[in-house]
């Protein structure tokens, strides 16, 4: 007898290049239903990237919704080197309270960036705990 608790998992990505200068949706997950109200969620991620040129670092952030105007969970700003391929992982937990069908974006922003960064590969995962 075992307990099977909701997951979402998504490798698809949004965007195949992070804008010079302005945010970007990386990922949006599809619609997550938990099955208990005020259930803590596990968000785990990942992003591999080559930052474009003149960048000095890139903001991260989780938003909880659809939309990059959607509230912010957390952020974090990673020092990367143009042109040179960059990784960072995530995890998150967050309790969204008593809401239906909730998505999150991961998002990025180049700082000092003059060109595109180039998407290598990404993913994020939902665990209800």
């Amino acid at each position: 007898m075992g307990v099977r608790f909701p997951s979402l998992a998504i490798s698809a990505n949004q965007a195949s290049q992070l804008a010079s200068a302005t945010e970007t949706p990386i990922i949006t997950t599809a619609p997550f239903n938990l099955s208990l109200d005020f259930q803590a969620i596990l968000i785990m991620g990942m992003y591999m990237f080559v930052p474009g040129t003149g960048a000095t670092s890139v903001t991260f952030r989780l938003k909880r919704g659809a939309l990059l105007t959607s509230p912010q969970v957390t952020q974090w700003t990673l020092p990367v080197t143009a042109a040179v391929t960059t990784y960072t992982s995530f995890q998150y937990t967050d309790i969204p309270g008593a809401v239906a069908g909730i998505q999150y974006t991961f998002s990025g922003q180049q700082t000092g960036a003059s060109a595109v960064a180039s998407t290598n590969d990404s993913s994020m995962i939902l665990l209800a705990l």
